[in-house]
């Protein structure tokens, strides 16, 4: 989306700001009728905190804003509580966390079986699985045509 030049108007950029936020309290916001009034608030004092501290400019220079919340993650992709990130505190980390073999992340000890999505390279994440899952395909595919080729 970055390299979209019609992500933002000419001469602008845009700027991502991810904030940890606790799935129940948004939950009770949106139970209570109060979920849209929550999250703009919330966005307002995040922008206010960043005005008034590091980016003293950002708040004049605002042209839109939006908002997701663990909520609307959830309701988008489904994850648990709309987690976006997996932790691990085991030793050795059970999977693959090294860029330069996130090609195998896909790979299990089960023959013709791969495995995507977020938990399957550390760092894990919304991209992460989307890349995994790229790759998952991509070493099916490859793995069919050497079985077609075996069999000819």
């Amino acid at each position: 989306m970055l390299k979209d030049r019609n992500s933002a108007p000419a001469g602008k950029t845009g700027l991502i700001i991810s904030t940890l936020l606790e799935y129940e309290i948004v939950k009770k916001a949106h139970e209570a009728g109060w979920y849209s009034e929550f999250k703009e608030e919330l966005q307002k004092r995040i922008i206010g905190v960043l005005s008034n501290s590091i980016y003293p400019m950002l708040k004049d220079k605002v042209l839109f804003a939006f908002s997701s919340s663990p909520l609307s993650i959830e309701r988008a992709v489904g994850s648990s509580e709309g987690s976006i990130v997996g932790w691990s505190f085991e030793e050795p980390i059970p999977v693959v966390s090294s860029m330069m073999k996130v090609t195998s992340s896909v790979k299990t000890p089960i023959p013709g079986v791969l495995q995507a999505g977020k938990w399957t390279y550390s760092p894990s994440g919304v991209p992460m699985c989307i890349l995994t899952g790229k790759l998952a395909a991509a070493e099916a595919i490859k793995e069919r045509k050497s079985r077609e080729n075996r069999i000819r």
